[in-house]
């Protein structure tokens, strides 16, 4: 509850990042078609409906976005009208996922806990993991935004908890109780499955563990999760509804339970076929294609994006988890899972955006942190007064927030101690920022001071077009101030350029030619390094930069 409070409570403080206008777009639509489809409502009309929702955006499943939606919904002021929508009111649905991310962390880990020796191993591992959370900085990011990671993580987390309570289950409990964990978490697998496609990875941990474990019983057991999962997943998703869709002579949309399979073929291959997105890495710019960036890209930055006590106390904490498998297979089924997810990304498939893409595995490496912190705690009390250890636990942890702290509101630009911080990654050629959230009010209302009326600016990069026209501030709009997309007419045109320091991009030309020619003349920075500059365009209009606000050249 205090993690989900400090999020809503800080929830506009970073700026509107590129994906949200898309996501509570469609969250809104899909809330629009619900509320105005009912059970008399012909069948035909719901096709059309299911189509003009889902037709040109199946690249995620609905939950994530419906959730969104929903929390928009609640506070729209044109709750009739489907194009109509402010993408800012859609960030409390990931705040409230964060909410329940700290605790779902907090209960396994201290089940987990309860499992070691050790009088107070249950509290201080489920009390230390749900604290290690939220210490994570690009976590306690996330949590703001209008996105599905969040919410995403949430999901995965809970399915991954109830499969490994099924797992738990088989060979302990009655009949009636393993069925029940058995329908649980396929119901939870569902779940997961209708938030996003990395989602897939949990039943492959859950395949692999029940077969290594119980052989032909788990073959049984993963066949009843399998088909409960399946079904929620079709009934939670009315794109894959056996319903006859036709439009613009797509025969992929298909008739009955043969178009449900082609539908259900043409999101999967949304995994691969998407819009090629530039990353920077080590200095250098790859495309997100399968043979683009390198395979360690997710490796490196899941160590360089978790504070260093945090992976500390996790190494610390994996023994103990491996040990207790033998007995709860559930503790190996958490480590199965985060190998797997890492993985997962070191093969061939598209990476970019950081953290973005695993960024569930953050809360299950917590939980295994906590377990860590609770074995430490436990060997210093053989040593050391209890009291002494558990106080030891807690300045280490508290130190752990000095970067959701010192980085705020722009917390995806951190990068731990191990590397030197944001410094030393901007050393080592890795992107400083890359979605747009430090384009916030600090650097809107300085163009709101130092612009004209009617005055337009140009976002730097721009790689949606939505992204820029719903940037905006009171301030702007009072002095109708727009901010345009990227292209070769607006630098030509536009009187401003807000450029964001995500480095796969600025290499471009256009990127270039703004740094070089334009006047410097506001800059926000953490640690040194700039996140987001404002420049005067173009310097000839302006009889030159000054020597004190001379630009630097990327």
């Amino acid at each position: 509850m205090i993690g989900m409070m400090a999020v809503l409570a800080t929830i506009n403080d970073p700026g509107l990042t590129i994906d949200e206008p898309i996501n509570v777009g469609h969250g809104k639509r899909m809330v629009w078609m619900l509320s105005h489809t009912n059970l008399t409502t012909p069948i035909a009309s719901v096709a059309d409906r299911i189509e003009g929702v889902w037709g040109h955006a199946h690249e995620h499943p609905p939950l994530t976005r419906f959730s969104i939606g929903v929390a928009h919904h609640f506070l729209d002021s044109d709750p009739d009208d489907p194009n109509s929508f402010v993408p800012m009111l859609g960030r409390p649905a990931s705040a409230v996922a964060y909410g329940i991310i700290l605790f779902l962390v907090t209960i396994w880990a201290w089940s987990l806990g309860e499992r070691m020796a050790g009088p107070l191993n249950g509290p201080v591992a489920g009390v230390s993991a749900g604290l290690l959370t939220l210490a994570l900085p690009r976590l306690f990011g996330h949590a703001h935004f209008a996105s599905p990671e969040v919410i995403s993580a949430a999901a995965i987390l809970a399915a991954l908890m109830a499969g490994g309570r099924a797992l738990d289950r088989i060979s302990t409990s009655g009949s009636l109780g393993k069925i029940v964990s058995f329908l649980w978490a396929g119901l939870w697998v569902g779940i997961a499955l209708l938030t996003k496609l990395t989602a897939v990875l949990v039943p492959i941990a859950l395949t692999i563990a029940f077969l290594v474990r119980y052989r032909f019983r788990g073959l049984v057991t993963l066949i009843v999760i399998g088909l409960v999962s399946l079904a929620v997943f079709i009934a939670g998703w009315p794109w894959l509804w056996p319903i006859s869709m036709h439009f613009d002579n797509n025969a992929a949309l298909g008739d009955g339970w043969t178009g449900t399979v082609l539908r259900l073929i043409d999101f999967f291959k949304t995994g691969v076929e998407r819009a090629t997105i530039y990353v920077g890495y080590f200095g250098k710019q790859f495309p997100n294609e399968s043979s683009g960036v390198p395979w360690h890209y997710v490796w490196v930055f899941f160590f360089v994006t978790v504070p260093v006590g945090v992976h500390a106390a996790a190494i610390c904490g994996i023994w103990p988890l491996w040990r207790m498998g033998r007995d709860i297979p559930s503790a190996r089924l958490l480590l199965l899972q985060i190998a797997i997810i890492l993985g997962f990304f070191m093969l061939p498939v598209g990476k970019y955006d950081g953290e973005r893409l695993f960024l569930m595995i953050f809360p299950m490496w917590t939980i295994v942190a906590g377990c860590g912190i609770a074995w430490v705690v436990d060997v210093m009390s053989r040593y050391v007064p209890l009291t002494f250890a558990v106080v030891t636990a807690t300045l280490f942890i508290a130190v752990q927030f000095v970067g959701v702290i010192g980085m705020h509101p722009y917390q995806l630009s951190y990068y731990n101690g191990a590397i030197g911080g944001l410094p030393g990654a901007e050393r080592l050629g890795l992107e400083a920022t890359y979605w747009g959230d430090t384009v916030n009010d600090e650097i809107l209302d300085q163009l709101a001071e130092k612009a004209n009326r009617g005055d337009e600016a140009v976002l730097i990069p721009s790689l949606y077009r939505g992204h820029a026209a719903y940037m905006t501030n009171r301030k702007l709009m009072e002095k109708d101030i727009v901010i345009d997309s990227l292209s070769e007419g607006a630098v030509d045109r536009d009187q401003w350029a807000i450029v964001f320091n995500r480095s796969g991009y600025l290499g471009d030309p256009l990127p270039r030619r703004v740094m070089k020619e334009g006047e410097l003349v506001a800059e926000i920075s953490r640690q040194g390094v700039w996140l987001t500059r404002l420049y005067r365009l173009p310097v000839s209009r302006h009889g030159g930069a000054s020597d004190s606000t001379k630009n630097l050249e990327h």
